[in-house]
């Protein structure tokens, strides 16, 4: 044999020796192919959306307040709108910006009286031109000195136009001064169809939606000096005079925190109620704007109330055991990606997003191993359980090993 011919003879020998001796392990002890993943959607978890039934008169909306993220009141879940949906005359409920708009320029501790205010002549006038016109008061005397806190009392709980006006102006230096400032804070915090005018809600320029008026209900629910006075309507406020509490409403589970009348906005109430108990509590946010008259108003708030009961119902958004993949192994071995756990919601949280799917990559292993999760989207956020094994996927053995080069030796380089 030439000498050439058996040199090439002998580095094809020793490459596939070479060869042989690299395969056999890489087949035999390297790591098999991942299993191949199909996602499955086992379909709406739930039994169907439950509607909260709102009149056809007026403008009405209700949230769900987000107690974790004040800064974030105005993108509150809303369950449910009706009737107008443009901007309407909005009466008292303007008094619910300037707490809010005074809060964030001169915050207030809950419990704490804040700074003092001094009585203006200007204060006094007003509150006898507003007695005279027949309009909300709370009685003021020359010389009096009120708090921070009192003067935001006789605002929120007494809806007191003059105690608004000298709020107004201590704050901003001006009711011109206040409503710039108002105005910039509904448009930094996304009440975008709300303009106020003054500092009382008396002209009926003062105009918002009722969405609008929901979310202000909101931003007061995650007031802490606003829930506070809330709690507290029976606090004797300065000199041991009593503030009325006019904002509240005589419905079973509602907090009123704004209702006033003027001819144009007619009736306008905002209220907050709380479904659940402990950490379970959620409070829900509704505004009723341009009613014609309580017949028509406290039938509709009660109809709310009663469906929203329905809607904070838990449902199941996610139901241990179901499938949420279908694994394939190369070699045939099948198993499922199953849901390890129940995952509940407010019937309101319908979900209605397609759930994501995420399967770590694997070749083996046994029922109930964790191989990936799976999270559903839903109206307040994502809903994720663990997805685990209903069946083992084990070593084909090494005849299969050996008789799969392709599929073996790219997973061997692929590891």
């Amino acid at each position: 044999m030439p000498g050439p011919l058996r040199a090439l003879l002998i580095g094809l020998g020793a490459l596939a020796i070479i060869a042989l001796g690299l395969y056999g392990p890489a087949t035999l002890l390297g790591p098999l192919p991942a299993v191949a993943v199909q996602a499955v959607d086992p379909g709406a978890q739930t039994a169907g959306t439950v509607e909260v039934e709102l009149p056809d008169a007026g403008a009405s909306s209700v949230v769900v307040v987000d107690p974790d993220s004040p800064e974030t009141a105005a993108e509150s879940v809303t369950l449910a709108e009706a009737g107008i949906e443009d901007p309407v005359p909005i009466a008292g409920v303007a008094k619910l910006v300037l707490a809010l708009a005074v809060l964030e320029a001169q915050p207030l501790a809950a419990g704490e009286p804040g700074p003092d205010i001094p009585v203006t002549p200007a204060d006094y006038e007003a509150y006898v031109d507003y007695r005279k016109q027949g309009a909300r008061t709370v009685q003021t005397t020359p010389g009096d000195t009120w708090t921070m806190r009192d003067m935001l009392r006789a605002v929120v709980l007494g809806s007191s136009n003059n105690h608004a006006d000298g709020l107004a102006r201590w704050a901003f230096g001006s009711v011109d001064g206040y409503t710039i400032a108002g105005n910039a804070w509904l448009a930094e915090h996304g009440i975008a169809d709300t303009v106020v005018v003054d500092a009382t809600g008396l002209s009926d320029d003062n105009v918002g939606t009722a969405a609008d008026a929901a979310r202000l209900g909101a931003y007061v629910a995650v007031e802490p000096a606003l829930v506070d006075i809330l709690a507290t309507a029976d606090e004797r406020t300065y000199g041991e005079r009593a503030v009325p509490d006019v904002s509240a409403h005589d419905i079973d589970g509602v907090r009123g925190l704004s209702r006033s009348y003027t001819n144009q906005a007619g009736l306008c109430f905002v209220f907050l109620t709380t479904f659940g108990q402990g950490d379970d509590v959620r409070v829900l946010s509704g505004a009723f704007l341009r009613m014609p008259d309580y017949d028509t108003l406290d039938p509709a708030v009660t109809t709310a109330i009663e469906g929203l009961k329905l809607v904070d119902e838990e449902v199941t958004v996610i139901t241990e055991g179901d499938t949420y993949a279908v694994l394939t192994a190369p070699w045939g071995d099948r198993a499922e990606a199953v849901a390890a756990s129940d995952r509940t919601q407010p019937a309101w949280n319908d979900a209605s997003g397609t759930p994501e799917v995420v399967v770590e990559a694997f070749s083996t292993g046994s029922p109930g191993d964790q191989v990936g999760s799976v999270t559903v989207p839903t109206a307040d956020g994502d809903v994720t359980t663990a997805l685990e094994l209903d069946a083992a996927i084990t070593d084909p053995g090494p005849i299969w090993r050996l008789t799969h080069p392709s599929l073996m030796l790219d997973a061997f380089f692929a590891g």
